[in-house]
């Protein structure tokens, strides 16, 4: 085990409500920080409690008396998953971050590999893996979705792709630079998720890793039960088409480019059918001149257990 006790990497684990995951979703980090603790130097795990009316903090607590090095932080007020998220990446001190979700696992090298690919990675700014969907939400099987975006290193290139194509978030579950995400503003934005992912962009393409794997949870909720996103697209919060420009603009791109950028993004995140055909049109068109950088998501024919 490495003699250096200054940790490089903090995990923090978002908590609202994950009584039936999240014992199972400690053990996953357990065991991965055991691994990545032997190879590596220390890493810092917080789990944060987001007012949480069953019994999270119980099994949190629990689990803190034999991992007394963890750290628990209790949000009195419950904050919604926005801004549960940016708190815990502007209270991040270490060079890279990753966020967990209470209901999600990872494999045992995911934190070593992750960070190791992203270290030698300069011109990026996440490192993701293999990504793996429970759509059950039962915590029996998984199903392995082929879905990577490869992005180009040219800037501009990389622009337009994100433009056209970014809308699937999971890999923001992946390891972050923590300094680059902490200068984008993403809080008050229907899609956070998405603005940061998008402004990360701006410093570079993703990485991937084979070597680890990310399963996905879709969470057994409520018949009453809103999904953030949804409530967030019905909101009044900072439309994507003003985020995402505010997040990352290559320089000196032309004032027509950036009033197609905008209009491409506005009829993307719209819940209006004409407008949703629009974008389908115009992404078709873009491929006349711009690769995609990813494939529609399949699926395995094989379940992992």
């Amino acid at each position: 085990m490495s003699n250096n006790n200054t940790s490089s990497l903090s995990v923090f684990i978002p908590v609202h409500n994950e009584e039936g995951y999240l014992e199972a979703t400690l053990n996953s980090v357990h065991d991965s920080e055991l691994f990545y603790s032997a190879t590596e130097s220390r890493l810092k795990v917080i789990i944060s409690i987001n007012g949480s009316s069953d019994r999270s903090l119980e099994i949190a607590e629990s689990f803190l008396v034999d991992n007394p090095d963890w750290e628990l932080r209790i949000v009195d007020i419950s904050l919604d998953g926005d801004q549960h998220f940016n708190a815990l990446i502007q209270s991040c001190n270490t060079e890279f971050m990753c966020i967990i979700g209470g209901h999600d696992l990872v494999s045992e090298r995911y934190f070593y590999e992750l960070e190791t690919l992203l270290k030698r990675s300069l011109k990026s700014s996440l490192s993701f893996s293999r990504e793996f969907v429970d759509s059950a939400g039962k915590g029996i099987y998984a199903f392995e979705t082929f879905y990577r975006y490869m992005f180009s290193d040219k800037t501009n290139t990389r622009f337009w792709q994100s433009v056209f194509y970014l809308g699937n978030a999971t890999c923001f579950q992946g390891v972050i630079r923590t300094e680059l995400i902490k200068a984008i503003p993403a809080l008050g934005t229907k899609t956070p998720d998405l603005v940061w992912l998008h402004g990360l962009l701006g410093y570079g393409p993703f990485v991937y890793s084979d070597e680890a794997s990310y399963v996905r949870t879709n969470p057994l909720r409520a018949t009453d039960f809103v999904p953030n996103k949804v409530k967030n697209l019905e909101s009044q919060k900072i439309s994507m088409d003003k985020a995402a420009l505010e997040a990352w603009l290559p320089i000196g791109l032309p004032r027509l480019k950036i009033s197609i950028a905008r209009f491409v993004l506005k009829v993307k995140f719209s819940n209006d059918k004409l407008a949703q055909l629009t974008f389908q049109i115009l992404r078709k068109i873009s491929q006349l001149f711009l690769l995609p950088p990813c494939r529609r998501k399949l699926f395995s024919d094989t379940s992992k257990k």
